[in-house]
């Protein structure tokens, strides 16, 4: 599973952290401030790779415009809802050049997660992401992870450039792997 390894390269910091700010920030704050942390920590990984300055780029699109808007509502307004009925939320949205997906999970740690994802996470993420597929011209696709016990949050992100429009490395929650995958992906 060369293919996978090259694909993702190095291991991305998409690690569960606490919630980051004062606890006076509104949700959306705090979503905010969590989301933007994570694309400075992939910044920093990668930063000096080659082609970093395209994962730079995706990185700072993901972070405007309506595919900021969508992951930044979609998990203010769904998070009280998951939390409460505890159970898995996904939406996604397409624009003109990305295909967002954003899933929002009641539990904090990767392993909780990795749990409650029958197949696996790659599975998950095909089926998740399959109508990105359809679209000759191709999409980038970004998939968000907002995991919450309700008093701590984290983040993963899974990122897939489209290669038809720039060349970069895709990034992947390697925590969300089971131990199947990550030998069958060589990691």
């Amino acid at each position: 599973m060369d293919f996978l390894r090259n694909l993702f390269g190095k291991k991305q910091p998409s690690d569960t952290a606490s919630e980051l700010g004062n606890k006076n920030q509104s949700m959306e704050q705090k979503v905010q401030v969590l989301l933007s942390a994570h694309l400075k920590r992939l910044d920093s990984a990668y930063r000096g790779r080659p082609h970093a300055e395209g994962l730079q780029q995706l990185c700072k699109q993901l972070s405007t415009g309506e595919q900021w808007l969508f992951a930044v509502s979609t998990i203010e307004q769904q998070s009280p809802h998951v939390l409460s009925e505890k159970e898995i939320s996904n939406a996604t949205k397409l624009t003109a050049s990305w295909f967002i997906a954003v899933t929002i999970c009641p539990w904090l740690t990767a392993n909780e997660v990795r749990t409650q994802l029958p197949g696996g996470y790659l599975t998950f993420l095909n089926n998740l992401v399959s109508p990105a597929f359809i679209h000759p011209e191709g999409r980038h696709i970004a998939h968000w992870i907002w995991c919450s016990d309700g008093k701590e949050s984290g983040v993963h992100l899974t990122l897939i450039p489209n290669a038809k429009v720039i060349r970069t490395v895709a990034v992947m929650a390697e925590e969300l792997l089971t131990p199947s995958e990550r030998r069958q992906a060589g990691l």
